[in-house]
């Protein structure tokens, strides 16, 4: 009967400096190789330019809601205000969220956290929206200056802010010229575009 010493595995070797060496600048060309592979695909551009796109819309819709947009002109049929907890000179309240239903049964909730005159029923007041997208982000009202957000906009606001933050991250430091991180932005912008569009 053979003992266990037959079967012993004979002593690796370690490489060598050299060796490791060779190794590793072998590995590097095979990933420089892939990536001038993938760089040369139609995909790599296709998704490049979709996320270049991306971060134009995410960027109007910023600008629009700090600057001037598309507005349009609404008349209340209800209003409901609801208060906050702060008074000022005057006694008056101030308004944190009006709530406007116009005539065409359309529901607006601004949050305004200011003191304002509450809007009368059957008045005018504009709502703005976004040039591409066209999604109502702000309104103001009869007899006042400011605009005021409207509480849908926000998911929109914030991940415009967001997204287009990490996406001027990946490329300056060049993130979207590796696969898997070109994907993974990929799905995730193209996943936000569908809910906005959907909302």
């Amino acid at each position: 009967m053979i003992g266990n010493e037959g079967k012993k595995r004979p002593p690796r070797n370690p490489l060598s400096p050299e060796e490791v060496a060779d190794f590793i600048t072998v590995k590097r060309l095979r990933e420089q190789l892939k990536l001038q592979r993938f760089k040369k695909t139609k995909r790599f551009k296709y998704l490049n330019v979709f996320n270049i796109v991306c971060f134009f819309i995410y960027c109007e819709l910023l600008i629009c809601f700090f600057s001037p947009c598309h507005y349009r002109t609404h008349f209340s049929k209800k209003v409901v205000v609801e208060y906050g907890h702060e008074l000022n000179n005057y006694n008056q309240l101030k308004i944190a969220h009006l709530k406007i239903t116009d005539v065409n049964d359309n529901f607006y909730q601004f949050i305004v956290n200011d003191f304002i005159e509450v809007p009368e029923t059957y008045s005018s007041f504009s709502v703005g929206k976004d040039f591409i997208l066209q999604k109502e982000l702000k309104g103001t009202f009869l007899g006042s200056n400011n605009y005021y957000r409207i509480q849908r906009a926000e998911p929109f606001l914030f991940l415009s802010g967001f997204l287009g933050i990490l996406l001027c991250i990946i490329f300056s430091y060049n993130l979207n010229q590796t696969e898997s991180s070109l994907n993974a932005i990929s799905v995730i912008n193209g996943l936000t575009l569908l809910g906005f569009l959907m909302i």
